[in-house]
C-alpha cells in the first residue's frame, strides 16, 4: 500500500532578496526542523523510498536532509512542486500551472505497486493537494494551519487505488515543542 507523506519545508530567511531556487534557505532553526523531520522519516517502519522536492532552495535543503536519513531512496528535484498562491481553488483554478500537474503527478498515476514516496514542498501547495483529496470547503481551506515541517500523509485503499483516504492531516507532533511554530 503506497503513502505519500506532504512534508512542507523549515523554517527559512523570507527576508532574503535572492531568488527562491537559490536563495531563502533554511535558517538553523529549519535546519534543526528538517533534521529532526529526517529522523523521525528513517525510524518508521517502511519510511519512504522516493523523495520528490520542488526546486526552491528551501525545500531542497529540507529534502537534503531526508535523502540523507534514507540513504537508499531516490532524491527526485521537480519544479512543478513549486510554491502556489493562497488563493481557494475552486475559486481560481488558475492559481497555478504547476499544481494540478503536481497534483496528477502524485494522484492520478499511483499504482498499488508506486513506492512509499515524501513529498517536500510548500504550504500552500500541501493545502492546494489536500483540499483537491478532500474537496474542502473554502471555511476549511482558510482554517488549515500548515506548520514548517508539518507532516500530511496521504493513504490509499489497498483495493482500489482511486480512493484516497487522508490518514493524517499537518501534524508536526514529530517535532519538540522548542522547534514547532508560534503560530
Amino acid at each position: 500500500m503506497p503513502l505519500i507523506w506532504l512534508i512542507r519545508h523549515g523554517d527559512y530567511d523570507y527576508m532574503d532578496p535572492a531568488p527562491e531556487t537559490i536563495g531563502q534557505g533554511l535558517t538553523t532553526l529549519g535546519q534543526e526542523q528538517a533534521k529532526y523531520t529526517a529522523r523521525y522519516l528513517s525510524e518508521l517502519d517502511k519510511p519512504p523510498c522516493k523523495i520528490i522536492c520542488s526546486d526552491f532552495l528551501r525545500a531542497k535543503e529540507t529534502a537534503e536532509f531526508i535523502a540523507a536519513a534514507l540513504p537508499s531512496a531516490i532524491l527526485d528535484v521537480d519544479p512543478r512542486f513549486r510554491e502556489c498562491r493562497d488563493v481557494y481553488f475552486k475559486h481560481r483554478p488558475e492559481i497555478s500551472k504547476s499544481a494540478p500537474k503536481a497534483y496528477r503527478r502524485l494522484f492520478q498515476s499511483t499504482t498499488s505497486n508506486d513506492a512509499p514516496t515524501a513529498v517536500v514542498c510548500h504550504a500552500n501547495l500541501i493545502r492546494y493537494l489536500l483540499a483537491r483529496l478532500e474537496n474542502w470547503t473554502e471555511e476549511r481551506w482558510e482554517s488549515v494551519l500548515i506548520g514548517n515541517c508539518s507532516i500530511s500523509v496521504v493513504d490509499f485503499v489497498t483495493k482500489s487505488p482511486s480512493q484516497k483516504v487522508l490518514r493524517a492531516e499537518t501534524s508536526v507532533a514529530h517535532l519538540p515543542p522548542s522547534l514547532r511554530e508560534q503560530l
